[in-house]
């Protein structure tokens, strides 16, 4: 049948897909040492788990399908680039970067359209129990009445928001659960997860986002915006290679993996900067946390200038809704995205001080954050276990009731809080302000001038003014704010009297962003008379929200992480600000502590015991809060929690990776750190025993029997005659090789080695999803029994004249696999006379990969793990320990001057040959 069995150059890793039996691979192995170690904090307790979550990472493995990095360079795609002029590659250059420019266009629009839509339901959701609160403010009597129908009013709205949101991911699209960040992650290690990054997807992602944040579920925006931004990213590249085909001839080069790689990460760092309104916090976090291939050109400066163009249009788009009268004359960059004031009233220079004995103090909560994050991650993973037992995918029903049972305990418990919440007297400041507003409001409506105050009217203004922004008006971009509005917006008295406000209800009954912004920014502008959160408060917010973050993280619907773990890290900072004042107003020292200092360390330390990033952290965390003075405080902090969260398990993505059994390849330090076991075994220990080989141009009928009868992602093109190996050039068995498959091939009995071990010329390795493309579109296939037109049999397949023809038989090898599901599918579309698929044959020779990466047989397996590691290898063939050598080349040999200088020498060459 021209299919061969046996096994020649061994495949190590060839692409999982569904249907593959769980082997050990270097993907795998890799894979499951790692699950041994992380994943939930009870990998090292026993072998016997060791051994389980080894077992449980094959299996899940299996699921997944590999992607390919490495670049083809057969004939015909060499073809092709000998054939692209100056004009042409530097038209791809160009639209490479308006492709850049429209991803950060794109999310921007997204992220107003976002950010619209959660303001509107979440003030519609809370101003119909406020205004109930409100009427009965004046009347200090907490009755069943006054609790009952305004409880059943939110938990109703929070009840239906929750229920829509989960109903989207789980029946419309699962893989919109969480952040996305996890698979996100995958997906840019060389791992395709499909439906991943499907416009379904998108609109179940940002559809349960909206509705979640909505609902005030202990969740935030910023995670799912980097999920959403690699759709947005994917699809936009698509479209854009397809609409503009014709004017871009070489466009499908935008269509391959590496490429559609590189505008996914482009996209997560979009749509990060575009949540948090920070454009290169949101840059670094891809390049620290997102991709696994780095390119200065195609990522970095691309990604820059996505992340600019983003932010830009969500600021012009939010000051032109605003006020759009004054959108030329309103300053721009004055706002934070978890800023309570603007910057140019706030002084932001003058705020966040710190001092040198401080610094030990900032470690240790960097410490203590670690420690908290690590906690955090390992009771998720007992939930997220359970859950995956009680709640799978699968139980649709089952897990839209968690996501509704999740919604209403947190209201429910945030209500009864706020309801028990101790009350205290509105701040002096605010009072005073107050009655200077009504005295003011009064006068002008009779008409009547105000007395002079005894202060100039110079410090009456800065007075009036500091009252104003110690307690929020500056977040207000429009201005004419009174102190009444700012009465309503963060000292409202729930179920207090009038001229009081509810001390737990001042965080609890808020959206989560907003109460963040309170713990990290309110009353900085007074240091002299503060503004200090009740201590019970505060350990009440940590304790609660802790507990709720953790349980909600993994369920059912579109949850991010950052906002939760933020505003748990600043009410705990807040409390160490607290603590450290207490003792130092004891030592009667002359100045006092910065709790807003600490309440921005604080948030840091969390969130990066969390995540167990650095950099980015740093930066997003001062571009959001405008805390750069806190840049040697906020990277010591970061530092100690990574360290500490590190010696305890895995951040919280890796877990979650770990957990879905995908084959993710970690970057390992070359001595061997975090899997030595890859230095002891070799590469035919745990190689594949037996590979599916095809012959140059088999029949159809074979490509299409073996295409059936196994899933591998890539087979490789041999030489239909084996060749022998020598005794010398042969493995030891002893030493552990893959097992051996017989051959297949008919009439032809099977050479082997004395090891027995099938020797073949290996022609290149063509992938699964070019050979279906090529039976669906009929490329390549030829009948050898036909005239050539020179009274000859046809020998091969052949080739477009023309350059457009070329290259669009190349574009058609890389669409998607939307529709093409299997062989049969292909076989439809190809639609065969009867005898066909028995006489035609395919040439596989223009199309296949000529080049694949090899590795010896005897080569340490750490070194085949780099191989995929680096390189982005979706298959790694395997040779014998003494290859035949013809050469060698040395890093000046391919420096773009020597071969400038050798093309030279060889084209002068050819033409005195030619004269």
């Amino acid at each position: 049948m021209g299919i061969n069995s046996s096994s020649p150059s061994m495949s190590v890793g060839v692409g999982f897909q569904d249907g593959d039996l769980p082997r050990t691979s270097a993907a795998a192995v890799s894979h499951g040492s790692a699950a041994g170690r992380g994943g939930g904090g009870g990998g090292g307790s026993s072998w016997r788990a060791f051994d389980a979550a080894n077992n449980f990472a094959l299996i899940a493995s299996t699921a997944y399908e590999s992607l390919d990095y490495d670049p083809t360079d057969g004939d015909m795609e060499r073809e092709v680039k000998r054939r692209r002029s100056k004009a042409s590659l530097k038209s791809m250059d160009v639209t490479r970067w308006a492709i850049a420019a429209a991803i950060g266009v794109a999310m921007g629009t997204v992220a107003f359209i976002v950010d619209f839509l959660i303001a509107t339901l979440s003030a519609a959701r809370f101003d119909t129990v406020l205004a109930q609160l409100d009427d009965n403010a004046v009347n200090s009597q907490k009755t069943p009445k006054l609790f009952f129908l305004p409880f059943l009013a939110i938990l109703t709205t929070t009840a239906g928001l929750s229920l829509v949101a989960a109903v989207l991911v789980s029946y419309v699209e699962p893989l919109a659960a969480g952040s996305g960040i996890p698979e996100l992650k995958t997906y840019l290690n060389g791992v395709n997860i499909k439906g991943l990054l499907s416009v379904k997807a998108l609109v179940a992602k940002l559809g349960s986002l909206i509705l979640v944040v909505s609902a005030g579920i202990v969740a935030g925006k910023e995670g799912p915006f980097v999920h959403a931004g690699g759709i947005v990213a994917g699809a936009l590249t698509n479209w854009i290679s397809r609409a503009f085909s014709r004017k871009l001839p070489f466009s499908h080069y935008l269509r391959n993996d590496t490429a559609r790689r590189d505008f996914i990460a482009i996209g997560t760092a979009a749509g990060c900067a575009v949540a948090f309104g920070a454009p290169i916090g949101g840059m670094l976090f891809t390049v620290e946390e997102g991709v696994s291939f780095f390119s200065q050109r195609a990522i970095l400066w691309r990604g820059f200038l996505a992340t600019c163009s983003g932010v830009i249009v969500f600021h012009w788009l939010h000051m032109l809704y605003e006020s759009p009268e004054k959108f030329l004359s309103s300053k721009m960059g004055v706002h934070r995205d978890f800023g309570l004031y603007s910057d140019d009233v706030v002084g932001i220079s003058k705020q966040f001080w710190w001092y040198a004995w401080e610094l030990p103090l900032f470690a240790s909560i960097g410490a203590v954050g670690g420690l908290i994050g690590a906690t955090f991650v390992r009771l998720n993973v007992m939930l997220t276990r359970w859950r995956r037992n009680v709640v799978p995918e699968g139980r649709k029903m089952w897990r839209v009731a968690e996501v509704v049972s999740v919604a209403m305990a947190t209201v429910s418990i945030c209500f009864v809080i706020t309801y028990a919440s101790p009350c205290r007297p509105l701040p002096s400041p605010l009072v005073r302000q107050i009655l200077f507003d009504v005295a003011k409001s009064n006068a002008s409506s009779v008409n009547v001038t105000l007395p002079t105050p005894p202060q100039r009217p110079e410090a009456m203004e800065r007075r009036e003014t500091e009252d104003r922004i110690f307690f929020g008006g500056g977040m207000y971009e429009s201005g004419g704010v009174t102190a009444i509005d700012i009465k309503k917006a963060h000292f409202r008295p729930m179920f207090c009297p009038n001229d009081t406000y509810s001390v737990y209800g001042q965080i609890f009954f808020t959206p989560l962003s907003d109460s963040l912004k309170l713990l990290i920014h309110l009353g900085e502008m007074l240091p002299e008379s503060r503004f200090e959160f009740d201590p019970g408060a505060l350990v009440l917010y940590f304790l609660v929200n802790f507990v709720l973050m953790t349980w909600t993280y993994g369920i059912g619907a579109a949850t991010g992480l950052f906002v939760p773990t933020l505003a748990v890290g600043a009410a705990y900072g807040q409390l160490a600000g607290l603590l450290v004042d207490a003792i130092v107003s004891s030592t009667n020292f002359a100045s006092k502590v910065d709790l807003h200092s600490y309440a921005v360390v604080g948030a840091a330390a969390v969130l990066g015991g969390s995540t167990r990033m650095t950099i980015s952290i740093t930066v997003l965390v001062m571009e959001t809060t405008g805390a750069l003075q806190l840049l040697v405080p906020l990277m010591l902090t970061v530092l100690c929690a990574k360290a500490v969260g590190d010696s305890l398990s895995l951040g919280i993505y890796d877990t979650h990776i770990r957990l879905k059994g995908a084959p993710y390849l970690e970057e390992h330090d070359p001595m061997g750190h975090g899997y030595p076991e890859a230095d002891q075994l070799t590469v035919s220990d745990v190689m594949a025993g037996s590979l599916c080989t095809l012959p140059p141009t088999p029949l159809l009928r074979d490509v299409t029997s073996l295409l059936g009868s196994c899933r591998h992602g890539a087979f490789a093109v041999v030489d239909a005659q084996g060749e022998r190996a020598s005794d010398d050039d042969t493995f030891d068995r002893d030493r552990g090789s893959g097992s051996l498959g017989p051959s297949s091939r008919p009439g032809r009995p099977a050479r082997r080695t004395q090891s027995g071990n099938m020797q073949h010329r290996m022609c290149g390795s063509v992938l699964r999803s070019h050979l279906l493309h090529m039976i669906e579109k009929r490329i390549g296939v030829f009948d050898p029994e036909a005239d050539d037109g020179t009274g000859r049999n046809m020998a091969g397949f052949p080739w477009p004249t023309t350059t457009s023809g070329l290259v669009e038989m190349l574009g058609q090898l890389d669409a998607p696999m939307t529709k093409l599901r299997d062989v049969n599918a292909a076989l439809d579309a190809a639609r065969l006379q009867p005898g066909e698929l028995e006489r035609l044959r395919i040439d596989l020779r223009p199309f296949l990969q000529p080049h694949p990466m090899l590795v010896a047989a005897d080569a340490p397996l750490s070194r085949a793990y780099r191989l995929f590691r680096t390189m982005g290898l979706r298959h790694l063939y395997v040779t014998e320990k003494k290859p035949v050598i013809v050469g060698v080349l040395t890093r000046k040999d391919v420096m773009e001057a020597a071969g400038r200088k050798k093309w030279d020498e060889l084209h002068d060459a050819n033409a005195i040959c030619s004269y």
